[in-house]
């Protein structure tokens, strides 16, 4: 009986201890379930949290790259009208520019208009000479007197001292002639027409070998000039023109009797004539 009841004693506590080690590891499986799921649902919250991240990371990007478009947009924007307002103003400006310089152009047109017409005074320095036709030339200081109706038309008188190079016998002649010009358009550059008519007197007489040459002379000039004119009315002339002119270079003798008869032509021959001068 006590071995009986010691063996059972022993079952018992076998079944008891196998039963404790059951519960032990039962309770050691459930915590190391417990620690994997909780394990696991950190996971799975780090793992949303990062997505979460990445989304708002994302989102912000994506904000930021909307901001900086539009910005860039904007400032576009600006910098175009700001661009389209410079090239407004610019024309504006070279417009009112333009319009300061027609008033100014017309302002100093009609002033030099109001200066020029009336008694005007001109002198001349004048190189003339005849080419082929004669070989000496001449060089003059003239002075030209007369009356400017208006813009086109001027009438005057001039006079002056020529200097006639004829070699060792030089010459010095009075010219005296009348003038008038035809002017062309209105503005400071004023091209023109010109024609004088008149005469070199001489101031004494001179002889050609054996002949008695006189020394006046008979011309007509018609020349194209150009003044560059100033506000106060006074002009820089330069003028060009064919000089037709009497020139002695035809003699011959005649036997009349017992003495001799001289005879001399003045054909009217081409040359040429170059002047400057200042109008005051």
């Amino acid at each position: 009986a006590e071995k009986k009841a010691e063996a059972e004693r022993i079952a018992a506590e076998k079944a008891a201890a196998a039963k404790a080690k059951a519960e032990e590891d039962a309770r050691i499986a459930a915590e190391k379930m417990a620690e994997a799921e909780r394990i696991a649902k950190e996971k799975a919250a780090a793992a949303k949290a990062k997505a979460e991240e990445e989304a708002a990371a994302r989102a912000k990007a994506e904000e930021d790259a909307r901001i900086a478009a539009e910005k860039k947009a904007e400032a576009e924007r600006i910098a175009a009208e700001k661009a389209a307002a410079a090239m407004i103003k610019a024309e504006e400006e070279a417009r009112q520019k333009k319009l300061e310089l027609k008033v100014q152009h017309e302002v100093i047109r009609n002033t030099i208009l109001e200066n020029i017409v009336g008694w005007r005074h001109s002198t001349y320095l004048t190189i003339s000479g005849v080419g082929r036709y004669t070989e000496y030339p001449s060089l003059s200081v003239e002075y030209l007197g007369g009356y400017r109706f208006n813009n086109t038309f001027f009438v005057g008188v001039g006079t002056g001292i020529l200097f006639h190079f004829r070699g060792n016998r030089n010459l010095v002649n009075i010219p005296l002639y009348a003038n008038a010009k035809a002017y062309i358009g209105k503005y400071r550059l004023q091209p023109y027409f010109s024609l004088s008519v008149g005469g070199n007197f001489s101031t004494k007489r001179t002889y050609d070998d054996v002949f008695e040459v006189g020394t006046s002379q008979f011309f007509v000039t018609p020349g194209i000039g150009l003044d560059v004119r100033f506000k106060s009315g006074s002009a820089i002339s330069l003028q060009a023109g064919l000089q037709l002119i009497t020139t002695p270079t035809d003699h011959w003798a005649e036997i009349i009797g017992e003495g001799v008869q001289y005879h001399i032509s003045y054909p009217l021959k081409p040359g040429f004539q170059v002047q400057i001068g200042y109008t005051f």
